[in-house]
Protein backbone atom coordinates (compact mmCIF):
# COMPACT_ATOMS: atom_id res chain seq x y z
CA UNK A 1 0.00 0.00 0.00
CA UNK A 2 2.97 2.16 0.07
CA UNK A 3 1.64 4.55 -2.65
CA UNK A 4 -0.47 6.22 -0.38
CA UNK A 5 0.22 8.93 1.48
CA UNK A 6 -1.12 8.34 5.08
CA UNK A 7 -0.97 4.81 6.46
CA UNK A 8 -4.43 3.97 8.41
CA UNK A 9 -3.79 3.23 11.60
CA UNK A 10 -6.33 1.96 14.37
CA UNK A 11 -5.08 2.46 18.26
CA UNK A 12 -5.24 -0.68 20.49
CA UNK A 13 -4.99 0.24 24.26
CA UNK A 14 -4.86 3.57 26.19
CA UNK A 15 -1.30 2.31 27.75
CA UNK A 16 0.46 1.65 23.96
CA UNK A 17 -0.35 -0.12 20.61
CA UNK A 18 -1.49 0.24 17.36
CA UNK A 19 -2.49 -1.95 14.54
CA UNK A 20 -1.69 0.00 11.05
CA UNK A 21 -4.09 -1.21 7.88
CA UNK A 22 -3.68 -1.66 4.14
CA UNK A 23 0.08 -2.44 4.65
CA UNK A 24 1.50 -5.17 2.58
CA UNK A 25 5.27 -6.24 4.04
CA UNK A 26 6.21 -8.83 0.90
CA UNK A 27 6.41 -5.23 -1.20
CA UNK A 28 9.25 -2.94 -1.12
CA UNK A 29 8.26 0.48 0.94
CA UNK A 30 8.51 3.78 -0.20
CA UNK A 31 10.69 6.22 2.17
CA UNK A 32 7.80 8.07 3.33
CA UNK A 33 5.94 5.12 4.32
CA UNK A 34 9.07 3.80 6.17
CA UNK A 35 9.23 7.53 7.75
CA UNK A 36 5.63 7.36 9.08
CA UNK A 37 6.23 3.93 10.38
CA UNK A 38 8.92 5.61 12.40
CA UNK A 39 6.73 8.58 13.22
CA UNK A 40 3.95 5.88 14.46
CA UNK A 41 6.66 3.61 16.67
CA UNK A 42 7.76 7.07 18.49
CA UNK A 43 3.89 7.48 19.46
CA UNK A 44 2.64 4.24 19.87
CA UNK A 45 5.57 1.70 20.77
CA UNK A 46 4.43 -1.47 19.47
CA UNK A 47 2.87 -1.69 16.04
CA UNK A 48 0.74 -4.44 15.10
CA UNK A 49 0.36 -5.88 11.17
CA UNK A 50 -2.18 -8.70 10.67
CA UNK A 51 -2.69 -11.47 7.99
CA UNK A 52 1.06 -10.61 7.00
CA UNK A 53 2.45 -14.10 4.74
CA UNK A 54 6.04 -13.25 3.88
CA UNK A 55 9.07 -14.71 4.04
CA UNK A 56 12.51 -14.60 6.23
CA UNK A 57 14.03 -13.03 3.33
CA UNK A 58 10.95 -10.67 3.39
CA UNK A 59 11.15 -9.88 7.07
CA UNK A 60 14.64 -9.07 6.73
CA UNK A 61 14.45 -6.45 4.01
CA UNK A 62 11.56 -5.01 6.13
CA UNK A 63 13.37 -4.66 8.78
CA UNK A 64 16.52 -3.53 7.08
CA UNK A 65 14.38 -0.30 6.59
CA UNK A 66 15.57 0.63 9.97
CA UNK A 67 18.57 0.00 10.67
CA UNK A 68 21.37 -2.22 10.09
CA UNK A 69 20.60 -5.93 10.86
CA UNK A 70 22.02 -7.36 14.52
CA UNK A 71 23.09 -10.50 14.61
CA UNK A 72 21.48 -13.04 16.98
CA UNK A 73 23.04 -13.11 20.67
CA UNK A 74 24.57 -16.53 20.88
CA UNK A 75 24.93 -18.35 24.35
CA UNK A 76 28.42 -19.84 25.67
CA UNK A 77 28.30 -23.38 24.98
CA UNK A 78 26.93 -24.87 28.45
CA UNK A 79 23.79 -22.37 27.86
CA UNK A 80 22.97 -23.17 23.80
CA UNK A 81 20.41 -25.86 24.58
CA UNK A 82 17.73 -23.42 25.57
CA UNK A 83 18.95 -21.07 22.19
CA UNK A 84 19.60 -22.92 19.43
CA UNK A 85 17.48 -25.12 17.32
CA UNK A 86 17.91 -27.54 14.71
CA UNK A 87 16.01 -25.17 12.39
CA UNK A 88 18.41 -21.97 13.57
CA UNK A 89 19.81 -21.33 10.53
CA UNK A 90 19.68 -17.00 9.75
CA UNK A 91 22.22 -15.53 11.73
CA UNK A 92 19.86 -11.91 12.13
CA UNK A 93 17.06 -14.31 13.28
CA UNK A 94 16.04 -15.93 16.44
CA UNK A 95 13.34 -18.94 15.77
CA UNK A 96 11.44 -19.14 18.75
CA UNK A 97 8.79 -22.06 18.82
CA UNK A 98 7.61 -25.13 21.11
CA UNK A 99 7.99 -27.85 17.73
CA UNK A 100 10.74 -30.60 18.43
CA UNK A 101 11.52 -33.03 15.31
CA UNK A 102 12.90 -36.64 16.66
CA UNK A 103 12.86 -35.03 20.09
CA UNK A 104 15.01 -32.30 19.00
CA UNK A 105 13.96 -28.52 19.38
CA UNK A 106 13.51 -26.89 15.93
CA UNK A 107 13.90 -23.40 17.58
CA UNK A 108 14.59 -21.47 21.07
CA UNK A 109 12.83 -21.77 24.32
CA UNK A 110 10.25 -24.32 23.54
CA UNK A 111 7.09 -24.37 26.24
CA UNK A 112 6.43 -22.09 29.39
CA UNK A 113 5.16 -18.68 30.08
CA UNK A 114 8.11 -16.11 30.28
CA UNK A 115 8.15 -13.09 32.30
CA UNK A 116 8.41 -9.37 31.56
CA UNK A 117 11.85 -8.42 29.52
CA UNK A 118 13.90 -6.56 27.64
CA UNK A 119 15.19 -7.89 24.84
CA UNK A 120 19.03 -7.97 24.79
CA UNK A 121 19.33 -5.84 27.66
CA UNK A 122 22.05 -7.73 29.11
CA UNK A 123 24.49 -6.78 26.23
CA UNK A 124 26.46 -3.41 26.66
CA UNK A 125 24.59 -1.97 23.28
CA UNK A 126 21.12 -3.65 22.95
CA UNK A 127 18.87 -3.58 19.88
CA UNK A 128 17.09 -0.39 18.61
CA UNK A 129 14.05 -2.65 17.31
CA UNK A 130 12.35 -5.92 17.20
CA UNK A 131 10.61 -7.62 14.90
CA UNK A 132 8.48 -10.65 15.23
CA UNK A 133 6.67 -12.71 12.42
CA UNK A 134 4.43 -15.31 13.64
CA UNK A 135 5.20 -18.44 11.53
CA UNK A 136 2.64 -20.47 13.05
CA UNK A 137 0.49 -19.42 15.94
CA UNK A 138 -1.87 -21.01 18.58
CA UNK A 139 -6.35 -20.36 17.87
CA UNK A 140 -5.97 -19.31 21.96
CA UNK A 141 -3.31 -18.21 24.45
CA UNK A 142 0.96 -17.54 23.69
CA UNK A 143 0.22 -13.53 24.23
CA UNK A 144 3.13 -11.32 24.22
CA UNK A 145 2.04 -9.01 26.54
CA UNK A 146 3.77 -5.40 26.96
CA UNK A 147 4.36 -2.87 29.23
CA UNK A 148 5.07 1.24 28.82
CA UNK A 149 8.60 2.15 30.57
CA UNK A 150 7.56 5.47 29.93
CA UNK A 151 4.27 5.42 32.02
CA UNK A 152 6.05 3.19 34.37
CA UNK A 153 8.40 6.02 35.54
CA UNK A 154 5.99 8.58 34.86
CA UNK A 155 4.03 6.71 37.32
CA UNK A 156 6.55 6.38 40.43
CA UNK A 157 6.55 8.49 43.45
CA UNK A 158 9.06 11.68 43.44
CA UNK A 159 10.86 9.54 46.26
CA UNK A 160 11.44 6.77 44.25
CA UNK A 161 12.24 9.04 41.12
CA UNK A 162 15.33 10.45 43.29
CA UNK A 163 16.08 7.08 44.24
CA UNK A 164 17.15 5.40 41.21
CA UNK A 165 17.82 8.46 39.12
CA UNK A 166 22.38 8.40 38.48
CA UNK A 167 21.72 4.89 39.50
CA UNK A 168 23.16 1.44 37.26
CA UNK A 169 21.30 -1.92 37.72
CA UNK A 170 23.27 -5.56 36.85
CA UNK A 171 21.26 -7.40 33.59
CA UNK A 172 22.16 -10.97 33.24
CA UNK A 173 20.62 -13.34 30.95
CA UNK A 174 20.89 -17.13 32.35
CA UNK A 175 18.46 -18.35 29.88
CA UNK A 176 15.49 -18.94 31.52
CA UNK A 177 12.28 -18.32 31.18
CA UNK A 178 10.36 -17.70 35.25
CA UNK A 179 13.21 -17.54 37.56
CA UNK A 180 15.01 -14.65 39.21
CA UNK A 181 18.62 -14.51 38.41
CA UNK A 182 20.81 -16.52 40.76
CA UNK A 183 23.78 -14.39 42.15
CA UNK A 184 25.84 -17.41 43.66
CA UNK A 185 26.05 -18.84 40.12
CA UNK A 186 29.64 -17.24 38.39
CA UNK A 187 27.73 -14.59 36.39
CA UNK A 188 31.17 -14.66 34.10
CA UNK A 189 29.87 -17.56 32.52
CA UNK A 190 26.38 -15.54 31.41
CA UNK A 191 26.17 -12.35 29.48
CA UNK A 192 25.46 -9.30 31.67
CA UNK A 193 26.09 -5.56 31.47
CA UNK A 194 25.12 -2.77 33.57
CA UNK A 195 22.84 -0.01 32.49
CA UNK A 196 21.33 3.20 33.97
CA UNK A 197 17.78 2.34 35.99
CA UNK A 198 16.59 5.42 34.11
CA UNK A 199 16.84 6.42 30.69
CA UNK A 200 16.07 8.98 28.21
CA UNK A 201 14.77 8.60 24.79
CA UNK A 202 16.97 10.63 22.50
CA UNK A 203 14.19 11.53 20.03
CA UNK A 204 11.27 12.09 22.48
CA UNK A 205 13.12 13.08 25.46
CA UNK A 206 10.43 11.08 27.69
CA UNK A 207 12.40 9.35 30.79
CA UNK A 208 11.78 5.39 31.10
CA UNK A 209 12.47 3.25 33.59
CA UNK A 210 15.15 0.09 32.64
CA UNK A 211 14.67 -2.52 34.66
CA UNK A 212 12.93 -6.39 34.18
CA UNK A 213 11.82 -9.23 36.89
CA UNK A 214 13.72 -11.67 34.37
CA UNK A 215 17.10 -10.33 34.26
CA UNK A 216 17.74 -7.70 36.08
CA UNK A 217 19.80 -8.51 39.39
CA UNK A 218 20.91 -6.15 41.47
CA UNK A 219 21.21 -2.59 42.04
CA UNK A 220 24.96 -1.14 41.67
CA UNK A 221 26.57 0.16 45.05
CA UNK A 222 23.26 -0.93 47.18
CA UNK A 223 22.84 -3.34 50.24
CA UNK A 224 21.78 -6.78 48.85
CA UNK A 225 18.52 -7.15 50.73
CA UNK A 226 17.69 -3.02 49.70
CA UNK A 227 18.10 -3.68 46.82
CA UNK A 228 16.01 -6.94 46.13
CA UNK A 229 13.31 -4.98 47.77
CA UNK A 230 13.63 -2.34 45.96
CA UNK A 231 13.30 -3.83 42.52
CA UNK A 232 10.87 -6.08 43.29
CA UNK A 233 8.66 -3.21 43.69
CA UNK A 234 9.63 -1.78 40.59
CA UNK A 235 9.23 -5.07 39.05
CA UNK A 236 5.48 -5.22 40.50
CA UNK A 237 4.67 -1.45 39.65
CA UNK A 238 6.11 -2.75 35.84
CA UNK A 239 3.74 -5.47 35.68
CA UNK A 240 0.73 -3.21 37.18
CA UNK A 241 -2.65 -2.76 34.74
CA UNK A 242 -1.42 1.20 34.49
CA UNK A 243 1.57 0.10 32.25
CA UNK A 244 0.86 -2.98 30.89
CA UNK A 245 -1.30 -3.48 28.02
CA UNK A 246 -4.21 -6.92 26.66
CA UNK A 247 -2.41 -9.39 25.12
CA UNK A 248 -1.64 -8.83 21.76
CA UNK A 249 -0.65 -12.16 19.39
CA UNK A 250 -0.65 -10.83 15.58
CA UNK A 251 0.64 -12.30 12.51
CA UNK A 252 3.77 -9.64 12.37
CA UNK A 253 4.81 -6.94 15.40
CA UNK A 254 7.33 -4.19 15.39
CA UNK A 255 8.29 -2.66 18.49
CA UNK A 256 10.80 -0.06 20.02
CA UNK A 257 12.56 -1.46 23.07
CA UNK A 258 13.96 1.60 25.15
CA UNK A 259 10.30 2.36 26.06
CA UNK A 260 9.02 -1.43 26.53
CA UNK A 261 9.42 -4.47 28.18
CA UNK A 262 7.08 -7.60 27.33
CA UNK A 263 6.65 -10.99 28.64
CA UNK A 264 5.27 -14.25 26.69
CA UNK A 265 2.20 -16.35 27.92
CA UNK A 266 3.27 -20.05 26.30
CA UNK A 267 0.47 -21.72 27.92
CA UNK A 268 -1.04 -23.66 25.00
CA UNK A 269 1.41 -26.63 25.20
CA UNK A 270 -0.66 -29.12 22.64
CA UNK A 271 -0.43 -25.84 20.28
CA UNK A 272 2.62 -25.75 17.68
CA UNK A 273 4.01 -22.09 17.48
CA UNK A 274 6.61 -20.67 15.98
CA UNK A 275 7.98 -17.21 15.74
CA UNK A 276 10.67 -15.31 13.75
CA UNK A 277 12.41 -12.69 15.73
CA UNK A 278 15.04 -10.14 14.14
CA UNK A 279 16.29 -6.91 15.49
CA UNK A 280 18.01 -4.03 14.62
CA UNK A 281 21.74 -2.66 15.67
CA UNK A 282 22.50 -1.48 18.87
CA UNK A 283 21.08 1.84 20.40
CA UNK A 284 23.81 3.54 21.71
CA UNK A 285 23.20 3.23 24.88
CA UNK A 286 26.52 2.20 26.65
CA UNK A 287 25.98 1.50 30.58
CA UNK A 288 29.31 1.99 31.67
CA UNK A 289 29.53 5.08 29.38
CA UNK A 290 26.15 7.06 30.19
CA UNK A 291 27.81 10.48 29.80
CA UNK A 292 28.97 9.77 26.14
CA UNK A 293 25.85 7.59 24.95
CA UNK A 294 23.15 9.82 27.10
CA UNK A 295 19.82 7.68 26.31
CA UNK A 296 18.55 3.97 25.94
CA UNK A 297 17.00 1.76 23.73
CA UNK A 298 15.82 3.98 20.32
CA UNK A 299 13.20 1.82 18.43
CA UNK A 300 13.39 -1.87 18.93
CA UNK A 301 11.67 -5.36 19.80
CA UNK A 302 11.03 -9.65 20.49
CA UNK A 303 9.56 -12.18 22.18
Amino acid sequence: MDGLETLEVRELSPVLGAEILGLDLSKPLSGAVVEQIRELWLKYCVLVIRGEEITQEEQLRFAANFGTLGERKRAKSALKKATEGIYQNEPHTLLVSNITVDGKPIGAFGEGDMWFHIDAGYTERPYKHTFLYGVELPSSGGDTLFANGYMAYDALSDDLKKKITGRKALHIHQYKRSAEVDLSEDISKSPHWYHPMVVTHPETGRKSLFVDRLMTAAIEGMDADESKDLLSQLFDHIGGNTARTDGINPNALISQRQRHRHGHLFNTTLTNRIRQQVGIGDNGLNGRHIDDHPTALLNHLLG
